[in-house]
């Protein structure tokens, strides 16, 4: 989200803002399916885990399903551990405990939440409760408990444009506004 104030106190201001919107959900449905499938019950290899589904063309796709299925929940799970971790590391910081890292990159979704999460941001984080699941629930309103700890402290900032960056500006949002303007007459005779 881009704005600019072309006209102002202390003259063309930029400012830019992230809106970040993430759903952590989804590895419930694996976490099930591993509990009440006895054929997901124990360490098994790929083979050993599919080898119930037999060899026609359906079962080779129930089999690459089951497996997909897997593997995006382990992704899931390992990516909200990771986030786990960076939650645990910024609480610990807000206590006063400087030295501790905080491993925005174990994983892809700490690197893209980093800032929303430990930055110059607000943040507002929702959890979901299943009441029929204790341990998830019980781990979930933990992970908000520590959550609730982390303290972001947001400050506007604002780029300063000089008169040639302000003028390139209104000349490229009159061009846009013209093509749109443009794309609706368009329309319009058609």
């Amino acid at each position: 989200i881009e704005r600019t104030d072309l006209v102002g106190p202390q003259g063309a201001t930029l400012t830019r803002s992230v809106l970040n919107i993430v759903d952590l959900a989804g590895s419930e449905t694996t976490y099930t399916t591993l509990k009440t499938d006895s054929r997901f019950r124990g360490d098994h290899d790929d083979r050993e885990l599919t080898s119930g589904f037999g060899n026609d063309k359906a079962a080779q796709k129930r089999r690459h399903d089951v497996l997909k299925q897997n593997k995006e929940g382990n992704n899931i799970r390992c990516s909200l551990l990771a986030l786990i971790r960076v939650v645990r590391a910024l609480a610990a910081r807000v206590k006063g405990d400087t030295k501790v890292h905080v491993p925005y990159r174990d994983s892809k979704l700490t690197r893209l939440l980093g800032n929303a999460v430990g930055g110059n941001s607000e943040t507002v984080l929702i959890c979901t409760l299943n009441p029929t699941e204790y341990r998830e629930t019980m781990c979930t309103l933990h992970f908000a408990a520590v959550a609730q700890e982390v303290r972001g402290t947001p400050r506007p900032m604002t780029v300063q444009l000089d008169s040639n960056q302000a003028l390139q500006q209104y000349k490229t949002e009159m061009g846009k506004l013209k093509q749109l303007l443009e794309e609706e007459r368009n329309r319009q005779a058609a």
